[in-house]
């Protein structure tokens, strides 16, 4: 039985502070989820609550570059594409998934151990192409939560209480291990996609993996730092540019 589609976001009876997880579990063909109740009225959850998939030309490409090789995944959110990525996974394969937004790496950890997915390596941080901190802006002014939609914000003031907090920057290559075969870097980061990519050309040039991209980096620097590598652009997957090395192929 599904969760019905219009849970209302807040308010919110439960008391308990920050520290509650305010959450619903939902269901799809694919397996079950931890959704946040603050940010349920986000496109991604309520198709989730009515049973169905969000970005389903999306699922279909994870599941089709699973099966060839480990997968790269952010932003993950509540990890609404966790489950059939990673049971599309050949043997030994890993997804490695991130997500900066506390309480929806949270929910994307109960949503892993729902499905026991045992080949998930999750973690949290927003993607770069360096370590330290950055401002992650979670809501807008109005104190709406922006649920997926959560994003590096320089602006944030790190002082009083603003609509986000700090949250730490990982590098893709720092994460993944050298050894691990990447076969897809899928990244819906809110245009922070060129420094996320800056951050994992060590694996690009290694692996060659297929890129599907929400907002992919500017012309030029593709020119200088993908095409070089064989890189053109293929089309798109749903709302996202799918980008692949000549020696890869296409989705079809």
């Amino acid at each position: 039985m599904h969760a019905h589609p219009t849970i209302p976001a807040y308010p919110d009876p439960i008391g308990g502070g920050a520290a509650v997880l305010r959450c619903v579990v939902a269901y799809n063909r694919h397996g079950g989820y931890c959704l946040p109740r603050m940010s349920i009225h986000r496109p991604c959850a309520q198709a989730i609550l009515a049973g169905k998939e969000f970005e389903p030309d999306t699922v279909l490409a994870l599941e089709r570059f699973a099966a060839l090789g480990d997968v790269v995944h952010a932003g993950t959110y509540f990890g609404d594409m966790l489950p059939a990525t990673a049971r599309a996974s050949r043997e030994g394969g890993l997804v490695w998934a991130f997500e900066p937004n506390h309480e929806s790496f949270r929910c994307a950890s109960i949503t892993i151990a729902i499905n026991g997915l045992v080949n998930v390596r999750l973690a949290h941080g927003a993607l770069g192409d360096g370590a330290g901190f950055a401002m992650f802006r979670v809501a807008d002014d109005a104190g709406t939560p922006l649920g997926g939609r959560s994003h590096i914000d320089p602006a944030l003031p790190s002082a009083g209480n603003p609509p986000g907090y700090a949250v730490p920057i990982l590098r893709i290559d720092d994460v993944v291990p050298a050894d691990r075969p990447v076969a897809l870097i899928q990244l819906d980061v809110e245009r922070q996609e060129r420094a996320a990519l800056s951050g994992a050309m060590a694996t690009i040039r290694r692996c060659l993996p297929a890129l599907i991209l929400e907002s992919p980096p500017d012309d030029a620097w593709i020119a200088h730092h993908l095409a070089p590598l064989g890189y053109r652009r293929r089309g798109t997957v749903g709302p996202n540019t799918l980008l692949v090395a000549a020696a890869v192929g296409r989705v079809s």
